[in-house]
């Protein structure tokens, strides 16, 4: 007979994948102490297919120019191809990200990776601006769901946004439309939910830390390191996130004067190894 033991394991897995599926915002970190994963249901759940070469277009804006040639370097590593684009306007950012599949000469992998370093306010991402009202961060976002680009649908799509926050202005700017054109690819998504696939890790400190002498920020320090070393280790996306999520509670344990904050959430419906 099966012993207790294993069967409460299972139930618990079961649970968890149930949770895992729910097209909900499944993680929000909160940074009052550190995130620990279940290891022990990872390996019971399926996982997503990473199997093209290049594994998918990563694109990554770099308004700051701080962290984008590092975060280069990590996704071609990871059999990525990649687009850096640096000091783009918020409307630049738009459309770059429009025209992404447009550009790349073989569009079709299976996974898409969009990363981001700009000032913003808490909705908004500024890029270079230095007045208007920026770009909805829900916005860059909805772009690469399975209704707006259907040749995503099905496929993990990964964000990887470091905010560097200023002061919200009184301006009386109005947010574009959320409706945003396709990619005139048909639809394949079948059953599964638009917002399915997704995993977002949003972090925002202070802009006064880039007025620091060599200034590096801590979330993509801790994100590339953990993503090199999940290549060697075979760790999935989530527990990757988990060791940034104790990097960035380190830091502020020792840094209470330029604290990062996170909020993570993912709607996954599989593990994800980037190998």
């Amino acid at each position: 007979g099966t012993s207790a033991e294993p069967l409460a394991q299972r139930q618990t897995c079961q649970a968890a994948e149930i949770k895992q599926r729910e097209p909900a915002h499944i993680a929000k970190v909160n940074m009052v102490v550190p995130v620990h994963s279940e290891e022990v249901c990872g390996s019971l759940l399926e996982q997503y297919n990473l199997n093209t070469n290049p594994r998918g277009v990563c694109v990554i804006i770099d308004c700051v120019g701080n962290g984008g040639e590092m975060l280069e370097q990590t996704f071609k590593a990871l059999h990525f191809n990649v687009f850096l684009y640096p000091f783009l306007t918020s409307d630049l950012i738009l459309l770059s990200l429009r025209e992404i599949f447009r550009q790349a000469e073989n569009p079709r992998g299976d996974a898409f990776v969009c990363c981001i370093i700009s000032r913003g306010s808490t909705h908004h991402l500024f890029g270079t601006d230095e007045y208007g009202g920026g770009l909805s961060i829900d916005r860059i976002r909805y772009l690469f769901t399975g209704d707006a680009c259907p040749m995503l649908a099905g496929k993990p799509k990964l964000f990887f946004i470091q905010r560097y926050s200023v002061v919200e202005s009184n301006s009386s700017y109005v947010d574009e439309s959320v409706e945003v054109d396709g990619f005139n690819s048909p639809s394949a998504s079948g059953s599964i939910p638009k917002d399915a696939d997704i995993f977002w890790s949003h972090c925002w400190t202070d802009e006064h830390q880039l007025l620091q002498r060599q200034h590096q920020s801590v979330y993509l320090k801790a994100l590339t390191d953990a993503l090199r070393n999940a290549q060697r280790r075979k760790m999935n996306v989530v527990d990757v996130q988990m060791k940034v999520n104790g990097a960035i509670f380190e830091h502020n344990r020792i840094n209470p004067g330029a604290v990062y904050s996170i909020d993570v959430k993912h709607t996954l419906r599989k593990n994800l190894y980037l190998d």
